[in-house]
């Protein structure tokens, strides 16, 4: 019993979506088919499930497979429909600090990313790509992050620096924003926005 008290008086209350009705694999997931329990756990326990701050931005997700009521809803069940490539683009996915993206980020958007290369020079912007979409955002605290789907111009001399500075830069060079390009439309819909 005093074990168990010491646990309980060590972990927080992790707030996580689960299900109240069964969803069928490919079927969008709705508001009125979610709710938020409190589970009392260590939060390392639960690092891909989705939480109450992710609510808003799961709705119009698909299910990747069958999903049962009660489940807690993982970041792997859902995937955002994406927008298609088109002739000569491959796809690139970006992982960015949340909150260093612009917030009324649409699929269609024309974007560039800001890579620090990891080597003390200075950040440099690549782009324009398209964005073709996002996933929720997973990590906990400052590690927070992200995943943007970019359509980009097969050969683009940028996405292959900024993409070598990423993932082979000998001190770490990373993402640090994601930001429409000036020739975006002014006018913008807030519907479906990434935050």
């Amino acid at each position: 019993l005093a074990n168990y008290a010491a646990i309980k008086r060590h972990t927080a209350k992790v707030e996580v979506l689960v299900l109240k009705a069964d969803v069928a694999e490919g079927e969008v997931i709705t508001g009125d088919r979610l709710d938020v329990i409190r589970v009392q756990a260590d939060e390392r326990l639960f690092p891909t499930a989705l939480r109450r701050e992710n609510l808003g931005e799961v709705t119009d997700l698909a299910a990747r497979r069958d999903l049962r009521a009660g489940e807690v809803l993982l970041r792997s069940d859902l995937e955002r429909p994406l927008l298609p490539l088109q002739a000569a683009e491959h796809s690139w996915t970006v992982r960015v600090p949340v909150g260093a993206a612009d917030v009324d980020l649409i699929p269609g958007d024309r974007v560039q990313v800001v890579v620090a290369p990891g080597d003390g020079n200075k950040p440099r912007a690549f782009g324009p790509y398209r964005l073709r979409g996002w996933e929720p955002a997973d990590g906990v605290g400052r590690d927070r992050t992200r995943a943007y789907v970019l359509a980009v111009p097969n050969g683009d001399p940028g996405a292959l620096q900024a993409h070598h500075w990423i993932d082979y830069a000998r001190d770490g060079g990373a993402v640090r924003a994601l930001s429409r390009t000036a020739d975006a439309p002014a006018a913008r819909p807030t519907a479906g926005a990434a935050r």
